[in-house]
């Protein structure tokens, strides 16, 4: 409480980083700073989000995504419920589809054609969440199951290509 929530990860990193891995914390408006943004994903093998700005971000990161080839696992909680997707860098599921009653103009403009030439998104309209209603047990539970989520798209690709070079070797 009180803290920002970049301020108390890197806190509580402190906690968990038992292989000392250098952790770097960026307090920017992320919407304004869109650029910047683009760098980190290009820069990131898988991109976690869970920032709470609401439908027109979670399209735009997808559109990054899809255009770098990015996979994406998308979080978040709203008062007793959660929920987590995984967007794979081949675009499948397509958040687009699985989102009603975005606007046609606004969709356009976070096209994937578009969306790297952009520098900020702070146009986009936010979603009316009200501030609170989520609590820090179910924002936990949900950044859990995004790490599972993650483990086994780790363990998926190890497997897959595991199994591509036994195929390969015994051909």
């Amino acid at each position: 409480m009180g803290k920002m929530k970049v301020d108390a990860a890197l806190e509580n990193s402190v906690h968990h980083n038992i292989n000392k891995i250098e952790i770097v914390g960026f307090n920017l408006d992320a919407t304004k700073n869109f650029d910047k943004i683009i760098e980190f994903v290009k820069e990131s093998t898988i991109v976690f989000n869970m920032i709470d700005v609401g439908d027109y971000w979670d399209l735009a990161m997808q559109s990054v995504c899809l255009k770098l080839k990015k996979p994406m696992i998308l979080g978040g909680t709203f008062s007793g419920s959660l929920s987590i997707d995984m967007y794979q860098a081949g675009g499948q599921p397509c958040y687009l589809c699985l989102t009603d009653g975005l606007k046609e103009d606004v969709v356009q403009l976070l096209h994937p054609d578009k969306i790297l030439d952009l520098k900020d998104i702070s146009f986009v309209p936010r979603n009316s969440n009200p501030v609170g209603q989520s609590n820090v047990y179910l924002a936990s539970i949900c950044s859990n199951f995004m790490v599972s989520l993650f483990v086994n798209h780790v363990f998926e690709e190890e497997m897959t290509a595991g199994i591509k070079r036994f195929f390969h070797r015994n051909l």
